[in-house]
């Protein structure tokens, strides 16, 4: 059987939602569904795009082939720094985030210039001494 993750269309006429699902790939567009695993709703503004990224790997490591606007759906959620099963499996192995440092921190500490040093340098170039 050739398991598909594609795009479900529903809504209104004109004002389109989708539901991202996994189904056979022989079925129509509104036909049985193996499972809903998210949606995306291009006209809300607030939050577009909700895919469970863990059943999404899942059915793609079982062999289901995402369509190409469900790859760029992916994409975009990557992009945007969401896909909590990436930062889930780095928080269980332990991989924690470098924290920036402070602005104005210098990222290497300078040694103190001492004075004696400098004004006896200078006493000397200039034929004080």
């Amino acid at each position: 059987m050739a398991v598909k993750i594609r795009l479900q269309r529903t809504g209104m006429p004109k004002q389109a939602s989708y539901r991202v699902v996994v189904c056979d790939a022989r079925e129509p567009r509104g036909g049985a569904v193996l499972e809903n695993i998210g949606h995306y709703s291009p006209y809300k503004h607030d939050k577009p795009l909700d895919i469970n990224l863990e059943s999404y790997h899942n059915w793609v490591a079982k062999g289901a082939q995402p369509t190409d606007a469900v790859k760029r759906l992916i994409k975009s959620l990557r992009k945007k720094g969401r896909d909590t099963a990436k930062e889930n499996a780095k928080a269980d192995a332990g991989i924690v985030p470098r924290e920036k440092p402070p602005a104005g921190t210098p990222l290497v500490e300078v040694a103190p210039v001492d004075q004696e040093t400098t004004t006896a340098t200078e006493d000397t170039e200039l034929g004080l001494n």
